[in-house]
């Protein structure tokens, strides 16, 4: 059948489970995996496709040993599945196991699908076992589950990467094999490049034969990102390679690779991205944009073949549970600049349910000119207001306060705040304050600087089970900070600490269940 069924505990010892095929040399092991294992009473269960094995006679077993049968099904079970205490309202989350990074993030126009593939651990609520699993939106909203793109091999297990079409048409998927992740499998093999090849829409992959691309280079160098550069007229991959230094290579094909150049970004490490914008949409004024997983960000323009950064190492993100953010490739049309959507990681955890952590909303990615600097601006897509199933409004207010009834909401605040004054937002429990005084927002122990729209201080909220999106102004800033919604405290009060507060506008926009439940 197509699932192996492993029953799992939230504290059980780690097992490995080892499938293998017989051959004339004797034993050929083609997967395993770690997995609490607890087969007396199971806290929840995982996963394992193995349908690519179909036809094949494997041998199963298990270290330590195990005196069980492991059960075999052809469906995933539905009954329960995203009505979980914890599971997020709006915000995507697998069905089953933990994820983090998103990978391969591309459009593809011939079928109108938004394709988001993760970092994925099918058996198991925490990290390990890596796999791409895989997603798919018209809207970039509601999400479908795939099957798992791409399993461990030889080479390591599946860490991040990125996706984009070839001249063909063909979707190709740019991933970091983890060599010595899987160690029964890639035992002193070292981290390298890889690729994967669809011809169907991405329904199936084949890897290349002769991966890798890139041989190692350093350390656990990781997380490709491929773009087509115009100004050097070839492709572009920008790989993390170690501590806080990043390369960029070039390519024709996007099979054969050579270094074009390396760049240091001191305060951040992995998962770089890489793509160009519009000054202000303006068409004349192009620049380049290199961000890492911790949301530092240069930019800068191609010059004699290189990229060379034209700012100093700058900041969009300042909370603790957005990460590893990837922009979409496929929506940029023939400048290749066009609609350039992102989304991140929310590394909160989802305390002992089947699955784990969840990603932020989608946003859209431009470059602004605000009070003569450049900025990074990220701000929710303009899809998010399909998510309003109800909305209210207050004006002109010294202070508000409101039961709320969901459990997933986006609140837009205008908030005229004198110099001297300190305003408190309560929100399900949790508590932002907006400090004048001292130039400040902060949130559970994260703070980032305020920006003024004249005199009025503009935030949008996004909250949902594991946590507040905050977006401050034109998006120049932001926060992700995951303390988990009390909804037991099912209110929204905003009002002054300090000083004096005046509330120029409140929009409160309940939003759906993003999966019908």
């Amino acid at each position: 059948k197509k699932y192996v069924v492993v029953p799992l505990g939230y504290h059980a010892r780690h097992k490995k489970i080892i499938f293998s095929r017989k051959t004339e040399e004797g034993k050929q092991i083609v997967y395993d995996v770690f997995a609490a294992i607890d087969f007396l009473k199971p806290d929840y269960y995982g996963y394992l496709d193995i349908s690519r094995f179909q036809g094949e006679t494997l041998e199963l077993e298990c270290d330590p040993a195990l005196d069980y049968m492991f059960e075999m099904i052809d469906e995933l079970p539905k009954d329960g599945v995203y009505e979980e205490k914890y599971r997020p309202t709006a915000h995507f989350s697998a069905s089953y196991g933990w994820i983090n990074d998103p990978n391969g993030c591309i459009y593809d126009e011939d079928t109108g699908l938004y394709h988001l593939f993760f970092q994925h651990n099918p058996v198991g609520h925490m990290w390990g076992n890596m796999h791409w699993g895989h997603a798919v939106s018209k809207d970039l909203l509601h999400w479908e589950e795939w099957d798992e793109a791409l399993f461990s091999d030889e080479f390591g297990t599946m860490f991040s990467g990125s996706a984009i079409k070839n001249k063909d048409g063909d979707m190709m998927l740019f991933y970091t094999a983890a060599g010595g992740h899987n160690n029964l499998m890639s035992a002193g093999t070292r981290f390298t490049q890889c690729v994967a090849i669809s011809k169907d829409g991405g329904k199936t992959f084949e890897k290349y034969a002769n991966n890798p691309i890139i041989p190692h280079v350093d350390a656990e160098n990781r997380d490709p990102k491929v773009i087509y550069c115009p100004e050097i007229g070839a492709y572009v991959l920008a790989l993390f390679l170690n501590g806080h230094e990043f390369a960029i290579y070039q390519s024709q094909d996007l099979l054969h690779w050579d270094l074009l150049q390396k760049l240091t970004m001191p305060g951040d490490d992995e998962c770089p991205d890489f793509y160009p914008l519009y000054v202000d949409g303006d068409p004349s004024k192009k620049k380049w944009v290199f961000t890492a997983a911790h949301d530092h960000y240069f930019i800068g323009e191609i010059k004699d073949g290189k990229f060379v950064p034209e700012t100093e190492e700058q900041r969009l993100h300042y909370g603790k549970n957005s990460y590893a953010a990837q922009t979409f490739s496929g929506l940029q049309g023939d400048d290749g600049v066009g609609r350039r959507v992102r989304i991140a990681w929310n590394t909160t955890h989802a305390p002992f349910e089947p699955f784990n952590c969840s990603m932020c909303l989608p946003t859209q990615m431009e470059l602004k000119t605000i009070d003569d600097e450049l900025y990074l601006c990220s701000y929710p897509i303009a899809e998010v207001k399909n998510l309003w199933e109800e909305s209210k409004e207050y004006v002109g207010m010294s202070d508000l306060e409101t039961s709320l009834e969901g459990t997933a909401y986006d609140i837009e605040l205008e908030l005229d705040l004198q110099e001297d004054s300190v305003a408190t937002i309560s929100l399900f429990g949790m508590e932002i304050k907006c400090n004048a005084k001292e130039n400040q927002i902060t949130m559970d122990g994260a703070s980032m600087p305020l920006f003024y729209t004249g005199d009025v201080l503009k935030l949008r909220l996004l909250v949902d089970k594991l946590g507040i999106e905050i977006y401050e102004d034109q998006g120049q800033v932001f926060m992700c900070n995951g303390a988990i919604s009390d909804y037991t405290l099912n209110q929204l009060s905003v009002k002054a600490a300090e000083g004096t507060l005046r509330i120029a506008n409140a929009k409160i926009h309940r939003q759906e269940n993003i999966w019908g439940k």
